[in-house]
């Protein structure tokens, strides 16, 4: 029925509000966290940091949800991880300048 179509949008449209607004909350605190941590550490830190969570998927995905993970995953995501570090800790030496 009409009444019944209503009513089901109108339930999507409240959880799509909902979870929009828990998924900004997590996204301001992650940017919020960066600018603080970026007082105390150098940018290429920073960086690394923000960019470990994609190579961690594949480590999550396989230790919290027993999925199973192709070889060519981890090796690709230990050689990401290893390239990633090299690029950020080049200059670990290096002050917050």
């Amino acid at each position: 029925t009409i009444l019944d179509d209503g009513s089901a949008r109108n339930e999507q449209t409240n959880l799509a509000w909902k979870y929009g607004a828990e998924l900004g909350i997590y996204m301001f605190l992650g940017y919020a966290f960066q600018a603080i941590g970026l007082q105390t550490t150098t940018a290429s830190r920073s960086g690394f940091l923000l960019y470990l969570n994609v190579k961690l998927v594949p480590f999550f995905s396989f230790f919290l949800f027993g999925k199973t993970i192709q070889q060519s995953t981890w090796i690709s995501a230990l050689v990401a991880f290893a390239g990633t570090a090299l690029l950020a800790f080049d200059n670990a030496s290096g002050g917050t300048g």
